[in-house]
């Protein structure tokens, strides 16, 4: 029992640290220098060729595209640079991870802490016992002979309570 308990909150210690870690990571609000300085370059070229297309297609009023006529919702994001688009997908990204995270890390938690009060209170061991008294009291199952059905009754109890307690 000690072994079990000392194994559990040993691989606890372990995921959080490596939780914490990576919480820590998501705690960074500034935008890759080097991230943003390329995709300023590619902006720029961006940029200069959509000046081009712009002078030659001048000329093409007449003709207009699909997408110019439906005025696509997209528009709103061609109209942005893509470091700007970058960068708020950045944010919005970061703090999306930073509540996974927390919420992962207080799951993990609550999880730990269930599994070690379930050891302590002899939880497995009252379930089968109960599933043999009610096995036996209903059914008229014994242990010896339908071991596989009692068994059968233990899951569903364990079940039932593993779907109560993660609600």
């Amino acid at each position: 029992l000690a072994l079990t308990i000392l194994f559990t909150l040993f691989v606890y210690t372990m995921e959080g640290s490596l939780d914490a870690r990576q919480k820590r990571a998501y705690q960074k609000t500034e935008f890759p220098k080097e991230l943003e300085q390329t995709v300023a370059k590619i902006d720029a070229q961006g940029y200069k060729q959509t000046k081009k297309k712009k002078k030659t297609d001048d000329g093409d009023d007449d003709q207009k595209t699909e997408k110019d006529e439906k005025g696509s919702t997209d528009d709103k994001n061609d109209d942005k640079p893509l470091l700007q688009q970058l960068q708020e997908k950045f944010k919005s990204s970061q703090t999306y991870g930073l509540d996974k995270i927390n919420f992962g890390m207080f799951a993990s938690t609550y999880d730990t802490l269930e599994s070690v009060a379930f050891l302590l209170t002899g939880f497995l061991p009252y379930t089968w016992d109960l599933s043999t008294r009610l096995g036996n009291d209903y059914f008229g199952y014994t242990q010896e002979q339908d071991e596989i059905k009692i068994s059968l009754i233990f899951l569903l109890i364990v079940t039932l309570v593993g779907t109560v307690t993660s609600l």
